[in-house]
């Protein structure tokens, strides 16, 4: 499976079943306060885990996917969803995000989405996943406390982190280096693209740092 993360939640997996892109944004989004580049290529299928800006835009050089915002079985791919509660008690919690989790290649990839707080059930429904995209920024999503904490209950194999704040966006919330200084061990990548397979992923928790393709 090759990895990409574009920036903020925006995660392409390439596999031998098609590609998949979960959470495509608006570029320009929020009054151009959100500044990340179009996203390339085209797609087989794209995931939407809630309806804001920064999550849901299928641009129209994508081709023409599927556009999910639930569970689907599709040829070589499960896809699994989960609803909890987008944004955090000390921020906003005005609406839903669906966590997907896609079954591909004999992997569990897990993208929390937007998710705050974690509802009853999300942790077993997870559980030992291989790969865990987990926002860390806040505000809108979990900080990097909670995130960690989250982390430690799920115990995935790879955790990502996403949804944090770069030089491409000015909305409130924060950078990842304050989660990353919870988190160990780190490597922090070059790219933002990875290739893993089961048998390349580490056998205990890690977290890996992608910079956004974005820059």
């Amino acid at each position: 499976m090759k990895i990409r993360y574009f920036g903020h939640a925006a995660v392409g997996l390439e596999t031998g079943e098609g590609k998949i892109l979960l959470d495509p944004y608006l570029p320009g989004a929020f009054g151009n306060r959100f500044r990340f580049p179009p996203i390339p290529d085209q797609w087989d299928v794209v995931l939407i885990s809630h309806d804001h800006d920064d999550h849901n835009h299928v641009a129209p050089s994508f081709g023409r996917p599927a556009v999910l915002r639930g569970p689907a079985d599709l040829p070589g791919v499960r896809v699994r969803a989960f609803v909890g509660p987008h944004g955090t008690a000390m921020g906003t919690v005005n609406a839903d995000t669906r966590i997907f989790l896609v079954e591909v290649e004999n992997l569990r990839v897990a993208h929390a989405g937007d998710l705050g707080l974690i509802p009853p059930g999300l942790v077993e429904n997870l559980k030992g996943c291989d790969i865990l995209f987990v926002p860390v920024g806040g505000h809108f999503t979990m900080a990097p406390k909670e995130a960690a904490a989250f982390i430690s209950d799920v115990a995935p194999r790879l955790v990502i982190p996403i949804h944090f704040k770069t030089p491409h966006s000015d909305l409130t919330i924060g950078g990842v280096d304050a989660f990353l200084s919870l988190m160990s061990p780190v490597r922090r990548r070059e790219s933002g693209q990875i290739d893993v397979t089961h048998g390349t992923l580490p056998a205990r928790t890690e977290t890996w740092y992608l910079p956004p393709l974005a820059g």
